[in-house]
């Protein structure tokens, strides 16, 4: 398939108006430490074009709450909070996701969490400049800096979803990479198009933002530092890494089923050769190793993934299965 016609996939993203060019998805709760520098990396951007801040403070009690407030009062034309009176992730009813998903109006969407900031103020002007020049792109994403939770710069922490990413990186069409690997961009430096992710599951995890983008147009990484994410002694990444695991995995069950139902006809540059096909050949052994970790939802879906799944997929499942154990043995 010829550049053209991915273009013309791209473009059918963008035929809608939108109000501002960028909106930034941040959510914050409890992050009274650290929420001044997130904001003040949002209103410091300078850019040709207008943009927006959608935070969304899911009911924090710790003071959270006070300065955004006083964000929101210095810079309403940037900083647009959503104020809960009550927890929303708590509930685990997806109500989260679509209270944040429902005031995302721009053309770009940018990601930044609640603890980590920016420090490039060009950062927003650098992705879209590449986007708007690069109609068959759908993500861009950006070097980024460690720093502790005093914002001192820190050396890559010793843990394998950390120090792995650096070699994952890889731009082009990169969907199937993504389902034999986990997530090399990180969360806060990622700027997509609007109108990339097919439904709400798609933004619950920065994974399948990253693979839904990766179904439409292609990826591309800008090595600029525009970032610094903090490490936390008690995040997820440190002490339950089984969960973000298991998140990741749940990101490529969701991919395969799409990909297998053919529900959605959005991989207009897939090229489906034998690499391709031993890349979906090992997503599927991926998925099945994790598959009693699933509830039950989820089980549904992988088992219909797996059925439906093109048959030369599944006969290249012993090659796929042979190169997971050379690898692991090379290691």
């Amino acid at each position: 398939m010829d550049k053209r016609t991915v273009v013309s996939t791209v473009s059918k993203i963008e035929e809608k108006q939108y109000p501002v060019m960028v909106t930034i998805r941040c959510a914050t709760y409890n992050h009274v430490n650290y929420i001044r520098k997130c904001l003040e990396g949002f209103v410091m951007q300078q850019t040709t074009f207008p943009f927006e801040a959608v935070v969304h403070d899911d009911a924090s009690t710790d003071g959270t709450t006070d300065i955004l407030r006083k964000f929101a009062e210095k810079y309403p034309n940037i900083i647009k909070p959503l104020y809960e009176e009550e927890n929303q992730w708590s509930k685990h009813n997806g109500e989260f996701f679509k209270i944040i998903d429902g005031h995302l109006k721009g053309k770009y969407i940018a990601l930044c969490d609640g603890d980590d900031y920016w420090d490039d103020p060009l950062k927003l002007q650098k992705q879209v400049d590449y986007l708007e020049s690069h109609p068959e792109y759908t993500l861009t994403h950006t070097g980024f800096r460690y720093v502790d939770m005093e914002g001192g710069s820190i050396d890559t922490p010793n843990i394998p979803l950390y120090s792995e990413l650096a070699s994952r990186i890889k731009n082009g069409y990169v969907w199937n990479n993504h389902l034999v690997s986990s997530c090399y961009a990180m969360f806060s430096t990622i700027v997509y198009r609007s109108g990339c992710l097919d439904r709400e599951q798609d933004i619950r995890v920065d994974h399948n933002i990253i693979m839904s983008c990766a179904r439409k147009g292609k990826i591309q990484y800008l090595p600029d530092i525009t970032t610094a994410y903090r490490i936390d002694a008690n995040s997820m990444m440190r002490t339950r890494q089984s969960i973000v695991v298991r998140s990741i995995h749940s990101a490529i069950f969701w991919q395969l089923y799409y990909y297998s139902s053919n529900r959605f006809a959005t991989l207009p540059f897939y090229r489906y050769n034998l690499k391709s096909r031993l890349d979906v050949a090992e997503g599927i052994l991926s998925s099945l190793a994790h598959f009693s970790e699933l509830k039950v939802k989820a089980k549904n879906r992988m088992i219909w993934s797996v059925i439906f799944c093109r048959p030369l997929n599944i006969l290249f499942i012993p090659i796929a299965l042979l190169i997971k154990l050379t690898r692991r043995f090379q290691k």
